[in-house]
Order: C-alpha cells, then structure tokens, then sequence
C-alpha cells in the first residue's frame, strides 16, 4: 500500500523495469536518423506511456527522468519511515496504556503530549511554590511570570550573541581592506586554518591574523633556505653564486612599482604577499 501511495508505478513499453534504459533508448530513436547519423528533430519530442496508481498516462522524456530520481530516493526515504513508524507504535502503545484514545480506539499521542506537558508544569509549580501557601491560580501566574522573565534573558542573550558576532565580522572585514588594501568580497575565501579556529572560540580578525602570522614565518624560513641555497651552489664562470629571485619586494621596492607593471599577474601576487608579509 505504501509503495502505490508515495512511488508511482512504471509500466513502460520501450523497456519494462528498467527506465533509464528506455529513456536511453527513445532519445537514441529521436535523435538517429535512417543513415544514422543524428540530425536536430523538428517533430513533437516522443511520449513514453507509464501506468500511475492504475492509469495510463504519457509524459516526455524530462519527466520520466524527474520520476526515475523520486524512484531511485525511494528506497531510501522508506527506510526512514518505517524506522520512524516504529517509535510512533512505541509512543501510541504507552499512550493508549496511560488511557488516552482517540476515536478510532488508537493511543492518542497529542493528547498524552499535552498532558505529559501540564504534568511537568505542575511539577514546576510545586518546586516554585514549595514552603508556601499560595493559592492555585496566583502559584500558576507567579510560574507564567518566571517562563515569561526567563524566554525575555533567552531572547536578550540570543541577540546579545547575534551582535557580538556582527561586530566581530566587521573587525575582520576592517582587518582584511587594512591588510590588503581591498574590500573582502563574494570572490574572496578564508583558509579552512582560519574557520577552524573560529570554531574553537577566537575572534575571526585574530584567527585570520595569527594565520597570516604564520604563513610570513613560513615564507621567512623558505626565503632564508633560498638564500642558503643559492649560496652553497656553484657560481657561473666568474665562480660566484647566483642570487637567487627574492620571494618578497621591500617596502621601498612596492612604492616604486607602477600600474603597468602591477598588470603583470607574478608581480602582483609577489606585491600581495609582500603587503601580507609587511602587515603582519
């Protein structure tokens, strides 16, 4: 029953049991022709005929691949509805144990959910109350007065947060331009480094900068190894060593650069990170 309800039932003619064949196979058919070579097709685009809880029907080949998908999620999907039907039987059957049955003799879960609710505001009330002797109706106002004061802190706390985290962005963003002279933008991403320790509680503006920390000392020891190695190899013929290209520009060297030469890709990845290197 559950099959026919959530996944309709194909009967295909070109390739019983097997959709994506058949879909396969009609495309093959409309796009071939008799010299077989494929030519764009004019004519109407071809039906393929399907049997829906007991009713013929024809639809194109975009739809027929649009039901072979909610097919193929089906199984799936049915797993987690049975694994869920199970716990709704546990919870119905303790339902209609404790005494609450709807109309078809069935355990009456919203009923029992209301009730487990009214029993533990009850609990709450007497906790509230114990040592005093309050009438009903002022001990329930006097609960409802504390649940309103503790969802407001809720509230209060939540947007708290919620604009701590605002400003906290910002000073990244403000970090990020001061950085690298542009704004961030939708094309710029952050090093997975940077969200992890985001995650573990740093503020995004010093988590971002203890990663450009460590990737200047990073660049520093590769520079110094460069210079080492370029030291220790063999000169040319007058028997020197060649210097090798430096990594990073110097400060005077970035103010000297001009726009023609900042069009050149290299160099304008060598001035980024020489600006990353000089701000950190």
């Amino acid at each position: 029953m559950l099959k026919n309800k959530f996944m309709p039932l194909f009967d295909i003619d070109e390739a019983p049991g097997n959709t994506d064949q058949a879909i396969d196979q009609v495309t093959d058919q409309a796009e071939s022709t008799e010299d077989g070579n494929a030519q764009p097709q004019a004519t109407e685009l071809p039906k393929l005929k399907i049997n829906y809880l007991g009713e013929e029907k024809e639809i194109d080949l975009e739809e027929a691949k649009t039901l072979a998908q909610k097919g193929m999620n089906y199984e799936p999907l049915q797993e987690k509805w049975e694994t869920s039907k199970k716990v709704l039987s546990k919870v119905e059957e303790i339902a209609r144990k404790a005494g609450f049955v709807n109309a078809d003799g069935h355990g009456d879960i919203e009923a029992y959910y209301e009730a487990a609710n009214e029993q533990l505001k009850q609990r709450e009330i007497e906790e509230l109350t114990a040592g005093m002797q309050l009438p009903q109706e002022l001990a329930e106002e006097l609960y409802l007065s504390r649940k309103e004061r503790a969802e407001r802190q809720a509230e209060k706390e939540r947007q708290a947060a919620e604009q701590k985290q605002q400003a906290q962005y910002k000073e990244l963003l403000d970090f990020y331009k001061e950085v690298h002279g542009k704004d961030f933008d939708a094309t710029t991403t952050l090093p997975k480094e940077v969200w992890q320790a985001v995650d573990k509680g740093i503020p995004p503006k010093y988590a971002y900068a203890e990663y450009l920390s460590r990737q200047a000392i990073k660049e520093k020891a590769i520079e110094k190894a460069n210079t080492e190695n370029g030291q220790a190899s063999p000169g040319g013929v007058s028997g020197k060593a060649e210097t090798p290209e430096r990594e990073f520009f110097t400060s005077e060297e970035l103010d000297k650069l001009t726009p023609k030469q900042l069009d050149d890709p290299n160099i304008f990845e060598k001035a980024m990170r020489s600006l990353s290197r000089l701000g950190g």
